[in-house]
């Protein structure tokens, strides 16, 4: 008789999130005033691409491997409304009302994180086991990933000089840069979910099968975690991904 086995996630329940990113305070957004001494600001021009900003993201194929498939459930685009003449006062604006995302630091105390974009999703398995002569075997399995990203929407921008819209612009382009890194590490970690899961040997008992599925599946939570915190201390949190946009030559700043 075939039996169920299911691991699903809430997005926020730490340590059980698989990926998620925020960007921090705005002190510089590489046109208002200069930063604050804890964030590093990129010299002149320069910015940094990372690998995972190139990594098959949400649009590539993703066949069957074996009984398991990649289910991409949700991919959500959120917008919360900024406002100001300027960009000083844009900045201001997301500081004020960018999302707040809740961490769970130690067990059961959460505290508040506030930001200005984020990006995040959860990932769930869904499998079918089997008593056979063999042992307990996967007859089939699901494995689902949701993905939300928040960014911040300049509401009163077409009010503000052409210069200051064409800069908003671009500091969008990076600030989304950053967040899609942290997207594809998540869907990385369900692909190499999806592939560990298609491996799968038969196990003496139902018991056991499901036991090897969790400590797959823990240690893909565990990796990803690792994997956002990394990449964020790397970027300085998506600073070192984009440049000084007043101290740039426009003419020979090239954004793909």
């Amino acid at each position: 008789m075939n039996k169920i086995g299911k691991i699903l996630l809430i997005v926020l329940g730490v340590p059980a999130l698989v990926f998620v990113g925020l960007v921090i305070y705005e002190v510089t957004i590489g046109f208002s005033e200069s930063p604050s001494e804890e964030v590093k600001k990129p010299p002149s021009c320069s910015f940094t691409r990372e690998p995972e900003e190139t990594w098959p993201d949400e649009t590539a194929s993703d066949p069957p491997i074996g009984n398991v498939e990649l289910i991409k459930n949700a991919y959500l685009i959120e917008t919360y409304d900024v406002f100001g003449s300027n960009l000083s006062e844009v900045r201001d604006s997301m500081n004020k009302d960018g999302p707040i995302i809740i961490k769970q630091k130690v067990p059961n105390v959460n505290m508040s994180v506030k930001g200005v974009a984020y990006a995040g999703g959860n990932v769930g398995v869904i499998w079918r086991k089997k008593n056979t002569a063999a042992g307990c075997i996967l007859t089939k399995a699901n494995v689902t990933i949701n993905i939300t990203l928040i960014l911040p929407n300049w509401a009163n921008k077409a009010a503000a000089s052409d210069q200051d819209q064409e800069m908003w612009d671009l500091y969008l382009k990076f600030l989304k840069r950053h967040e899609q890194g942290h997207i594809n590490m998540g869907l990385k970690a369900a692909r190499e979910l999806q592939a560990e899961l298609a491996q799968l040997k038969p196990a003496p008992s139902c018991k056991e099968l499901d036991g090897k599925i969790k400590v797959l599946y823990d240690e893909m939570v565990q990796k990803g975690n690792e994997a956002g915190i990394n990449y964020d201390n790397r970027t300085n949190h998506g600073v070192t991904q984009r440049p000084d946009l007043l101290a740039c030559n426009w003419g020979e700043l090239k954004i793909d």
